[in-house]
């Protein structure tokens, strides 16, 4: 098991060129990508699951790490999940856990959506607020930005 594990670690990092797939917002999009193919599928059986369908869910990675990434799910959402058939749990899980990451999926966009804006955001200056003392380089005199020359001053020479 620890070589395998090993080793499915090392080709995710490699398929994935070291990108984690499975984790904050890219995780959880995986996570309900996963259950509604479970969901649809209709399956009475786990060893029905063809992992190497479901991986286009998650992204480039191999299906024995897309099968491990639902033990996982399976064994820390739904309650008594070794007692349950798979189609109980992949009903479980699409039921009550599904809304929950949807709507925790719908906070982080918001959150994601605003803080772009934020950042979009630019503050607008004007030439004289930017420049606030200029230098005449013929006299050597200091002037405030009012002072600066407009276009229409230097055409009529004032």
């Amino acid at each position: 098991m620890q070589c395998k594990s090993k080793w499915t670690d090392l080709l995710t990092k490699k398929m994935t060129q070291g990108q984690k797939v499975y984790s904050g917002y890219k995780g959880l999009q995986a996570k309900i990508n996963m259950i509604k193919r479970l969901y649809e599928m209709q399956l009475e059986d786990s060893n029905e699951v063809n992992w190497e369908e479901l991986t286009d869910c998650i992204g480039d990675v191999p299906p024995s790490y897309v099968q491990a990434k639902f033990y996982k799910l399976k064994a820390r959402r739904v309650p008594n999940w070794n007692k349950k058939t798979f189609p109980e749990i992949i009903d479980f899980l699409y039921e009550n856990t599904l809304p929950e990451f949807e709507e925790r999926l719908k906070k982080i966009k918001k959150k994601r959506t605003k803080e772009l804006c934020n950042q979009q955001k630019q503050t607008v200056f004007r030439i004289r607020d930017i420049f606030q003392y200029e230098y005449s380089d013929s006299e050597n005199e200091c002037f405030t930005g009012d002072d600066i020359p407009q276009s229409s001053d230097l055409a009529t020479g004032r």
